[in-house]
């Protein structure tokens, strides 16, 4: 399966099993008693997240590659790509909000609620 199918898949109502992967901004939503994350890494500034980390445990935080996916092509078609982003538009905002050094605001209310 190529990544455009995954994608399609997961854009629908009913998803198959395998595209049921959940949402990153309904996992970060702040919680009801107040819990809310302050600070998260996007997945390239990994150089960010280990600066945090040792800061934060006053050691030197080593970390190695598991549980990774085999290389493969993950573009989108055009097609598929903007359809993804009109309709999960939360989803980017939540990755465009993350600012330097971890720094994150979380996303106002159930941001996909109206999905």
């Amino acid at each position: 399966m190529d990544f455009d199918a995954f994608v399609q898949a997961y854009m629908k109502g009913d998803r198959p099993v395998f595209a049921n992967v959940g949402s990153q901004a309904k996992f970060l939503e702040p919680q009801r008693n107040g819990t809310a994350v302050t600070h998260l890494f996007r997945y390239e500034d990994q150089a960010g997240l280990r600066a945090f980390l040792e800061d934060r445990l006053g050691a030197l935080a080593e970390t190695e590659v598991m549980n990774a996916s085999p290389p493969m092509p993950l573009e989108l078609s055009k097609d598929v790509a903007d359809r993804f982003r009109r309709k999960f538009d939360y989803e980017f905002a939540l990755y465009e909000s993350i600012g330097p050094n971890g720094h994150y605001d979380p996303l106002p209310g159930d941001v996909t609620r109206t999905r």
